[in-house]
């Protein structure tokens, strides 16, 4: 899926992957039963399961899916009359209530249907491509992916310092590229993690 959905928004499948690298790299679940929460839902689900069930109810602006899309960003890539014309000059905080007054004001049945969307990993990163090139559209980040990644993560901004969030591409591009070219199998992950599928190896740094 990240390589053809990639293809279709014509971007690199190792910036997309690194979204779903750098959201997932601590989440235990990925890997099913190794996830310490889970072992009190028979392995069933665990942590990250239970925050995107919850956080639609206690937040107006949850960010859930395996890229941690917000429903407000995700409502501006569907409809982009959401966006004045001045979103990059706005501040931090002036974006920021912006995306709440935007969630806030998301009529119910539209809010579901995001919801629904972020929930389905393919859906995800397909809102994740065209935020990307939103961002893209908004400055000129060339190929400095650390960048791009950094306000992927904290919001546009003018800044041309990266995150520890986005410099993880760099650190672990090797085995995001691995990834994205092997096939899955019951072995190439060390360790005994269980499933073994390429995106484990991704995620947990395994293969070097």
């Amino acid at each position: 899926d990240i390589n053809s959905i990639a293809e279709q928004y014509n971007l690199d499948p190792v910036l997309l992957a690194g979204v779903v690298f750098a959201e997932n790299r601590n989440d235990y679940n990925w890997i099913r039963g190794q996830d310490w929460s889970s072992i009190f839902t028979l392995r069933l689900f665990g942590g990250p399961e239970v925050k995107n069930l919850i956080s639609p109810f206690v937040k107006d602006n949850p960010s859930i899916g395996i890229t941690e899309m917000s429903v407000a960003v995700a409502a501006m890539m569907d409809n982009p009359g959401l966006v004045p014309d001045n979103y990059a000059d706005l501040s931090w905080e002036e974006r920021s209530a912006l995306h709440t007054q935007i969630a806030a004001n998301l009529p119910k049945d539209e809010r579901r249907r995001i919801l629904n969307s972020l929930a389905d990993p393919r859906t995800s990163l397909e809102y994740t491509a065209k935020h990307l090139n939103f961002l893209a559209e908004q400055r000129d980040y060339g190929e400095n992916y650390a960048l791009w990644l950094s306000d992927y993560n904290r919001g546009l901004s003018g800044w041309n310092t990266t995150t520890e969030y986005g410099r993880r591409i760099d650190v672990y591009r090797v085995n995001i590229e691995h990834a994205l070219n092997v096939e899955p199998t019951e072995w190439i992950c060390i360790g005994g993690y269980g499933c073994g599928v390429a995106y484990d190896c991704m995620l947990y740094g395994e293969l070097q």
